[in-house]
């Protein structure tokens, strides 16, 4: 309290009074200058923030589909390997016809049929223990191969369809794709021609005993079968 201001007199009190409304506009001026520039600041980082954040998810690779565990992998699918702290062993390849890949240093590799997890160890037991001492190998999908079943004769919509990619889907399933029986159908003459070892074969499946009640028989469609169902003739 001893530094605070005390006015001597009446008339020093009301000199400093005018003194200091005189300059109040000017000291509020000034704090409405220096609070719009604080605000003016923080809006342009905000600004700068958020089209960096856009800048950045613009240019970061899309996420890879759904990597299902169940999933085992198939000739044609893209698949990315990293390989941790070896940029140059990383890589993103689509899986030949023979489910192969070719990596860099140990050549090609089968890996369909197998889950991702699986996958990722038969590529580490590759690389250990010639080339890496304690390789860690992640595979991820960047994209699934299309798999499409065609169905013909007695439905009500023929044509191919597509099955999702993690899925599996039952004959009485893949016929509802094509919207159900015709008129015509005998569900007991049905057919489905499967390519096995490279060789074509014809399979007959009675699918009318699939759709008695209380049935828990499913005959399982595969990618490339071509369901037939055949006409009644009575």
């Amino acid at each position: 309290m001893t530094n605070a201001f005390r006015p001597r007199n009446e008339w020093h009190a009301r000199c400093f009074l005018s003194y200091g409304f005189a300059y109040l506009p000017t000291a509020m001026s000034n704090l409405s200058a220096a609070f719009t520039f604080i605000v003016a600041a923080l809006l342009t980082t905000t600004g700068l923030s958020a089209a960096d954040a856009a800048g950045d998810a613009a240019q970061a690779p899309s996420s890879p589909v759904n990597n299902s565990p169940a999933y085992r992998l198939s000739p044609q699918d893209l698949v990315q390997v990293h390989v941790f702290q070896e940029e140059d062993l990383s890589t993103v390849q689509r899986l030949s016809d023979n489910g192969t890949i070719d990596l860099p240093l140990i050549g090609e590799v089968k890996l369909s049929g197998q889950s991702l997890q699986q996958a990722a160890r038969t590529i580490e037991s590759r690389l250990r223990p010639d080339y890496l001492l304690h390789p860690q190998v992640t595979l991820t999908i960047a994209e699934f191969v299309k798999k499409r079943i065609t169905i013909l004769g007695e439905v009500n919509k023929p044509g191919a369809y597509e099955i999702p990619a993690n899925e599996s889907i039952d004959l009485m399933q893949a016929i509802g794709l094509a919207g159900g029986y015709s008129r015509l159908a005998s569900p007991a003459r049905t057919t489905v021609k499967r390519a096995v070892g490279g060789r074509e074969e014809v399979i007959k499946v009675n699918a009318k005993v699939m759709t008695n009640e209380g049935n828990t028989q499913r005959f399982r469609v595969l990618p490339g079968d071509t369901i037939t169902v055949g006409k009644s003739y009575f």
